[in-house]
């Protein structure tokens, strides 16, 4: 049985961030939208098979890489797949808090 996808405050913000600034960067959503498809492939894949993302030290934590620069991590629950952070990996990673 799939499990249902829930995005935290946080991972919402940094996807709308991210968004916001490539659609300005670049003058268009183009570049958004593709990685806005690829978070969704690799959610669909993880609704079903939630351990197909990589392993991280913390417990049900897991990430999928997104087109070289991004990080998708999630929490695996019974029932959710919780989207904890989509996290630039050209950032600071002693900032990264999930």
């Amino acid at each position: 049985m799939a499990l249902e996808i829930i995005w935290t405050e946080t991972a919402q913000k940094d996807r709308e961030d991210i968004f916001e600034y490539w659609n300005e960067h670049i003058g268009s959503s183009e570049y958004s939208q593709k990685l806005n498809r690829l978070i969704e492939n690799r959610l669909e894949i993880s609704k079903i098979y939630p351990n197909a993302g990589l392993a991280t030290n913390q417990k049900n934590i897991r990430f999928h890489l997104i087109d070289n620069h991004y990080k998708l991590f999630y929490k695996i629950t019974e029932e959710y797949i919780i989207v904890m952070r989509f996290w630039d990996t050209r950032q600071d990673p002693g900032t990264l808090k999930i």
